[in-house]
């Protein structure tokens, strides 16, 4: 009788499981570079984490991290997210540096909320409950947490817009 959650099925391409295979193969590469592609054909074959670690003489944790990672890291929408928030950061601290940073900062907050949760069900997967109750339950506690920090946002922003008019009005006296 299995134990623990189900785990999903890694399936690769023709071109994909050609070149993991070229990578298990290999004499020069670095040993663990081998392993983990020996990690992932023997996954896609449907062999289970326990057998894999026996195989590799690793422990059930360590192959635990490493059989989604080939999807992980084969996934462009994870590069997509890297890129996208080096650009923000980037434009954040432009905004910050011409003293616009009052009016960034919310779009900040909500987009830093929104890129983890849908990028995190677009690269795990993840989809909607089945029933409508379910469904909208996690609907509205997405659309709840964008709110919730918009509204923390401009929140901060009053705070910040009193405590810059404080400190001109002492300047003047």
């Amino acid at each position: 009788m299995a134990i623990g959650r189900p785990k999903a099925m890694l399936v690769l391409s023709a071109e994909e499981h050609a070149q993991v295979a070229s990578l298990a193969a290999s004499r020069s590469l670095p040993h663990a570079t081998v392993a983990r592609a020996k990690l992932v054909l023997w996954a896609a074959q449907g062999e289970s984490n326990t057998a894999i670690a026996e195989r590799l003489n690793w422990s059930m944790p360590t192959v635990g991290k490493w059989r989604p990672m080939f999807r992980i890291l084969t996934n462009p929408y994870v590069y997509g997210v890297i890129i996208g928030n080096v650009v923000a950061m980037v434009a954040l601290q432009n905004s910050f540096y011409s003293a616009r940073g009052i009016i960034a900062m919310p779009l900040s907050s909500a987009l830093s909320n929104i890129v983890p949760i849908a990028g995190g069900m677009i690269v795990f997967g993840e989809r909607l409950p089945a029933g409508p109750a379910r469904t909208t339950a996690r609907i509205g506690a997405f659309v709840l947490t964008i709110l919730g920090s918009a509204l923390l946002a401009n929140a901060q922003e009053e705070v910040a817009v009193r405590v810059i008019s404080a400190g001109a009005a002492v300047e003047e006296n």
